[in-house]
């Protein structure tokens, strides 16, 4: 509770974003504590899930047939064709935990992540290959309900954010 404490406290951009990024690592039992105790802290917590599960049916066309059933290519090479022909009807789960003060509304503080980001298969160069979460608060520019707003079932573009290093 104290590594949210402090990096609730911090009171720029620039500070935020170094101290989750190089000075703490936070675990998803870290991330539970905060959400069932953070009262004690003057903050209240709301969920934010949003699933981008659809529905219709993979349609293979000829020429994903034809590729799947040539054998002169290896198996990993055909193994990605598939996965690339399902890739459009992947569920993508964004969960998110907004924190806002109970004594400054306009005080608030996002973590949010996909399942991908998690398992370290997405992010930038630097992030793409370790396990994450993503921080944003007041301190980034936009306002809690811009924030929510962009936080969709395709993802959360044009947020600006910090990452924390899953342990």
């Amino acid at each position: 509770m104290k590594k949210f404490k402090l990096l609730f406290e911090k009171v720029s951009k620039d500070e935020a974003k170094r101290y989750c990024e190089r000075d703490i690592q936070v675990s998803f039992d870290e991330m539970y504590r905060l959400i069932t105790s953070c009262l004690e802290i003057n903050f209240s917590h709301q969920p934010k899930y949003c699933s981008s599960h659809q529905v219709s049916p993979v349609q293979l066309t000829e020429k994903n047939y034809r590729e799947l059933n040539d054998h002169s290519k290896s198996p990993a090479v055909v193994l990605n064709k598939l996965i690339k022909a399902f890739e459009p009807h992947r569920t993508k789960i964004v969960t998110a935990h907004f924190f806002t003060s109970n004594l400054d509304p306009l005080n608030w503080h996002c973590f949010f992540w996909t399942g991908a980001d998690i398992q370290g298969a997405e992010g930038g160069k630097v992030w793409r290959e370790i396990s994450h979460i993503h921080y944003t608060s007041h301190l980034f520019g936009l306002t809690k309900e811009e924030c929510e707003i962009r936080i969709e079932p395709t993802g959360y573009k044009g947020i600006d954010k910090a990452h924390l290093k899953l342990c």
